[in-house]
């Protein structure tokens, strides 16, 4: 591959939203770099979706490509943004845009100039994100002294999705990266690159806009890694920092791909399952306390007995831990099964994870399963 894009497939909403879960976890064990999201009316809402995949993966990167920007107020929509980015530094991408004009005719939001509207909320969110006081008294944006109580300490890419020149101009003027969704052709793509460097030029910026590329492949087209493969070797070559896969309407699921784009990957298998959700806010997940360890350590942490009133009252309280372990791991003496039974049927393989601190502080407070 003449050039390596970052590979990543789409959460289509014409798939249910209880199908999210299995598949961005999926995505994440395989070694996936990314997972993207539509917020199409009338599915799944985007911010809530992308928390919730997020929520239940540990390393992949989530975008929702696009926010339809009449559907919010500039300050609401940077406050989500926000909130989501702190919780999950470094892995959010929000896209915004025109959204569909007759979608929005339906709800009633349509404006008769969606480029203002567009380049007018884009330069206030982004504003917003990196911690400014906003007052912008422009055609659709208003607003009065606004600053966000919570910014990002590391503010998201804030990329726009575009297809016409004067969005793929308006997205290298104001945006962090742009979402192409109508690219075919190598040169296609070569020229919306040029569009976004005029943009950005013209705006004395330096430096390039992030390119993503959304390219519909047809699961039943043939062998399926060698044209995923294929087509992102052609689009990397001419430009894209990233390639997004995604089925069609008829056959959205991104199960298939997930599975092409990283058959050998060695976080695949049953020995790394993903069958727990996990949150926490540095993104690694929940990690086994010390009462599960001891299920491995079960003795004590010292080479030698120590004595004297502290250490008797140590020694008490590791015997309590002890037996909180035990049942923990192997149920009660009236034959109870212990939460880690039940972890073991929903997590299989999760003495492995403990091992290589995965589940690290994880709080077993009663029956898993």
């Amino acid at each position: 591959m003449p050039e390596s894009p970052s590979l990543g497939v789409t959460f289509r909403p014409q798939s249910p939203p209880e199908g999210l879960r299995a598949a961005v976890q999926a995505a994440d064990r395989a070694g996936l770099a990314e997972l993207w999201l539509w917020e199409d009316c009338f599915a799944e809402g985007g911010l809530t979706s992308a928390a919730a995949a997020l929520s239940c993966s540990n390393r992949i990167k989530v975008g929702v490509g696009l926010l339809p920007v009449p559907l919010r107020n500039p300050a609401l929509a940077a406050m989500e943004i926000a909130t989501v980015a702190r919780l999950w530094p470094g892995r959010f991408m929000p896209g915004l845009g025109h959204g569909v004009q007759d979608w929005m005719t339906q709800i009633g939001a349509a404006v008769p100039s969606p480029m203002t509207l567009l380049r007018e909320y884009t330069k206030a969110v982004r504003d917003l994100l990196h911690g400014g006081t906003v007052t912008t008294d422009g055609r659709y944006v208003q607003l009065d002294q606004v600053a966000l109580d919570w910014p990002p300490g590391q503010a998201p890419p804030l990329l726009v999705g575009a297809r016409g020149p004067r969005t793929l101009r308006l997205a290298g003027e104001l945006a962090d990266g742009v979402i192409l969704d109508s690219v075919d052709t190598a040169e296609q793509l070569r020229s919306a690159r040029e569009l976004l460097a005029e943009g950005r030029a013209a705006a004395g910026r330096d430096g390039a806009t992030r390119v993503t590329v959304f390219t519909e492949v047809d699961v039943a087209g043939g062998p399926l890694t060698e044209r995923l493969l294929e087509r992102a070797a052609v689009l990397g070559e001419a430009g894209a920092d990233s390639v997004v896969f995604h089925g069609t309407g008829e056959r959205p699921d991104p199960g298939p791909y997930i599975a092409a784009l990283a058959p050998e990957h060695p976080l695949t298998g049953a020995d790394h399952p993903v069958g727990y959700c996990p949150v926490t806010p540095d993104g690694r997940g929940p990690r086994l306390g010390r009462a599960a360890r001891l299920q491995r350590y079960p003795a004590s942490y010292d080479a030698a007995p120590a004595r004297g009133p502290a250490a008797q009252a140590e020694r008490a309280g590791r015997d309590g831990a002890d037996r909180k372990a035990a049942h923990l791991v192997h149920g009660d003496e009236r034959g109870h099964p212990g939460p880690g039974q039940h972890l073991d049927r929903a997590l299989p393989g999760w003495h492995h994870l403990a091992e290589q601190g995965v589940l690290a502080d994880l709080q077993l407070d009663g029956q898993v399963g």
